[in-house]
This record gives structure tokens, C-alpha cells and sequence, in this order.
């Protein structure tokens, strides 16, 4: 941090969000773990869901489940349907919907 004004440097910053890419062999990404939808595991994988954040499990679209909920489905219903835990089915609602399921 700097000692002046208490924000965090860029350096930092950088090196926190590079801790949630994974690399492949070629030393290029090839795997986004989303942060703000921890304790979640939601990824962006190019190869998977045409590069969709997924609940990392189940491959279930994080998007799928928002809908279905959006459009009044029973959480538990939800998370039976797509293989997810309710945890993951709250966490859709929260990241996609704003509100907890």
C-alpha cells in the first residue's frame, strides 16, 4: 500500500486478480475463475459453454439458472434440475439477479 494515501499500488492490484487465471502450457489463459462469485466456483473457460461463465461441477450456465428463477422456478427445483448445490443456485441470483434466492 502506499503509506500517503493508503491506497493499494497498481502492482498489487494486478498480481490480486492474476491469481484467479489459470495458464495453460502455451503460456497463454485459458481459465477465468470469477472472484465476485465466490465462494462459488464460476469460470470462463473458452472451450466449455462457448466461453459463458459456469458453475465449475456441474458445467450448469450461471445464466440458465438466473432464468429459471427469474421466471419463478422453485430454487430447490433449480438446483436439482442442473445439478448444483442451492448454494450455487443463490449465488446466481445474487450475482444475476441482485437479490438472494
Amino acid at each position: 500500500m502506499d503509506a500517503g494515501t493508503g491506497q493499494m499500488v497498481m502492482r498489487e492490484i494486478v498480481e490480486d486478480y492474476l491469481q484467479y487465471v489459470t495458464w495453460a502450457e502455451d503460456n497463454y489463459p485459458s481459465l477465468l475463475r470469477l472472484r465476485h462469485c465466490e465462494p462459488s466456483k464460476v469460470v470462463i473457460d473458452p472451450y466449455r459453454a462457448f466461453g459463458q461463465p459456469i458453475f465449475e461441477g456441474s458445467r450448469a450456465r450461471v445464466r440458465d439458472i438466473a432464468n429459471m428463477l427469474a421466471a419463478g422456478e422453485d430454487p430447490q427445483v433449480v438446483a436439482y434440475e442442473h445439478g448444483v448445490g442451492i448454494e450455487e443456485v443463490r449465488t446466481a441470483a445474487r450475482v444475476l439477479l441482485g437479490h438472494a434466492a
